[in-house]
This record gives structure tokens, C-alpha cells and sequence, in this order.
């Protein structure tokens, strides 16, 4: 029952139908005493608009938290007009925009929906006092940008897939879809031995957020949109992520998203080497049970052990075999 709370964010993020649910509106507050009528408009808010979503949180503390269906990537118009009634709302209960965390880019737009123009006013002059000329976290809280631009999922078209690679039922067909099922939940990035779980063991060993399931999910998305990676399948910050992917598919176990990574990488590395000459180690270490089969049916296994003790063809057979 406790990880069913603590993957809450995670769980929530499909709905029953599988498709995907976002934190567009996550972490508003109303005071306790007002919550039950705060929700009762929440939810009609919700079918006003013809979208759903599961509620949880600190109810004790009257903050909630909840993905919502919004289609952003067919219809992300949709996202503004919901937000600005959603945050008319909760700041009509006397309450907040984001209960928990900050308001953040997300957020700062909507905020004079919540605090006077003094207010806002006041917010602007501090800022300036300490960062004149605009250097330090632009667009949050003062002169922020609107709330619907720069929507990393809108900006992500289809992936042009050769043939041949794996057929992504649960989403689709899309790898794109695939690749957003990460909302950075950041399971991955905990150590969840003691509890049975094992992601992500490379992040583990080196700390380095690219080298988590969540880091090497960013990576991916930002080769959908094109934008920061440009080079699509074969784009050199894709396969520097993916390469220390052991494959061992943990994160298809214990992401509460079902992000699955050894999946993603074996799509990428299809579709970067069809109808291309592969690297040695590919050959060498991919076709390794074909070479020892071919070994013990030859009766050569023993010669070529022989031979590989010697250091000079030790190295030799590794510079050919491309390790």
C-alpha cells in the first residue's frame, strides 16, 4: 500500500485506457475546511472541459495533486483556457496555485489570478534590486513567458521508423509516445534495493543524471522534437545516453510509468544500423553465441584458447574485434 502511494505521480500519469495523463495542474491548495466543495467544482471543471483525471494527495492538508488526459499532443490549445478557470478557482477558495513546490515557469503567468497587482508589483522591485539586468532564473515569477509555450510534447512529431523494428502496441506504434511516457517521476534515480527494486544500476555506479532512466527519457524526447538533439537516430548525445544501458529492463519493472528503455535502445540501434555496416563489437560480441557454437562444433575451442593466453594475439584478436 505504501508504494502504491509513493508511486502515485507514476501510477496516475496512464489512464485506465492507457493513454497519457499530465501534471498540468499538480500540487494547487485550498484550506482544509473548503476542500470538499473545492473538489466538487474541481471535477466539474474537469467534465466542463471533457477531461478526467485521478486525485490524490495530502487531503488532511487540502493539497491535491492530479494528472490530467490533455491531449497536448493533437490538441494543445486546450491546455490555456483549463488552466486559467482551473487557477480562477482555487484562488477563489483562498487558496494556491502550487501547494507544495514552487510556482515555477508553470505557474507565473497565473499568478496575478492569485495576488494583487501591488503584490506582483512588489515581487517585480525585489527582483530588480538584486538582478537588474534579468540574469538569474528569467521568465519565473517576474515577466514570465506564457503558460503554453515551449510544451515539450507538442513540439515532438512522429519518428520516421524504418521497418523491421519492434511493433510499440501500448503506445501505439508511436516511439515518440513511447519516449513521453516519462514525466520525471525520478524512481530511477533512487536506490531501491532494500525494497526489491533494482533501477537504474548504471546511474548507480556513476551519478551522472544522464545515465538514468529519466536522463536517457529527456535524451530521447529532445530527438523527437529536434530541437536541442538534431541528428535524429544516429545523433551522437543519443548513443553516448543509451550506451551504458545495460538492457536489463528493471525500469520496465519498477517505473511506475513503464518506461522501457532496453526496449527504446533496441529501437534506436535498429534503426540507426538497418541496412548499414554495424561496428566490429557488434559482430565480434553480438554474434558470440554463433562463434562459440561454431567453435565447439569445429573443435577449435581449445586452439583458439590457447591462442588468446598469449598476450601479442590476445591484443591483435581485440583490435579486430573492435573491444
Amino acid at each position: 500500500l505504501w508504494r502504491i502511494r509513493e508511486d502515485g505521480a507514476g501510477l496516475g500519469s496512464r489512464t485506465p485506457a492507457g493513454a497519457p495523463a499530465w501534471p498540468a495542474w499538480e500540487d494547487a491548495a485550498v484550506p482544509p475546511a473548503v476542500l470538499a466543495p473545492y473538489l466538487r467544482d474541481f471535477t466539474a471543471l474537469l467534465a466542463d472541459h471533457g477531461l478526467d483525471g485521478l486525485l490524490y494527495g495530502h487531503f488532511g492538508d487540502g493539497c491535491i495533486h492530479v494528472r490530467i488526459d490533455l491531449p497536448l499532443a493533437e490538441h494543445p490549445r486546450r491546455l490555456r483556457p483549463f488552466l486559467v478557470e482551473a487557477a480562477t478557482l482555487v484562488a477563489g477558495y483562498g487558496g494556491s496555485l502550487s501547494g507544495e513546490h514552487g510556482d515555477g515557469r508553470a505557474r507565473s503567468e497565473l499568478l496575478p489570478l492569485m495576488y494583487s497587482p501591488a503584490a506582483i508589483e512588489a515581487f517585480g522591485a525585489f527582483k530588480a534590486l538584486f538582478d537588474p539586468d534579468h540574469l538569474l532564473n528569467p521568465g519565473v515569477l517576474v515577466d514570465p513567458a506564457p503558460v503554453d509555450t515551449d510544451l515539450r510534447r507538442p513540439l515532438a512529431g512522429p519518428v520516421r521508423r524504418r521497418p523491421g523494428g519492434l511493433a510499440l502496441h501500448a503506445d501505439g506504434g508511436d516511439f515518440t509516445t513511447a519516449v513521453h511516457r516519462c514525466v520525471g517521476v525520478g524512481k530511477c534515480r533512487a536506490d531501491n534495493g532494500s525494497g526489491g527494486g533494482f533501477m537504474c544500476p548504471s546511474f548507480l555506479a556513476t551519478g551522472d543524471e544522464k545515465d538514468s532512466t529519466r536522463g536517457r527519457a529527456r535524451v530521447l524526447q529532445e530527438m523527437a522534437n529536434g530541437s536541442l538533439v538534431a541528428d535524429g537516430w544516429r545523433s551522437p548525445e543519443v548513443h553516448e545516453a543509451l550506451d551504458l544501458c545495460l538492457a536489463c529492463r528493471a525500469c520496465a519493472r519498477d517505473c511506475p510509468v513503464s518506461v522501457d528503455m532496453a526496449a527504446y535502445k533496441a529501437e534506436v540501434l535498429h534503426q540507426t544500423w538497418k541496412g548499414r555496416l554495424r561496428p566490429r563489437s557488434h559482430y565480434s560480441l553480438g554474434w558470440l553465441p554463433l562463434w562459440l557454437d561454431l567453435a565447439r562444433r569445429t573443435g577449435a575451442a581449445r586452439l583458439a584458447d590457447r591462442l588468446l593466453r598469449l598476450p601479442a594475439l590476445a591484443g591483435a584478436a581485440k583490435r579486430v574485434a573492435g573491444i
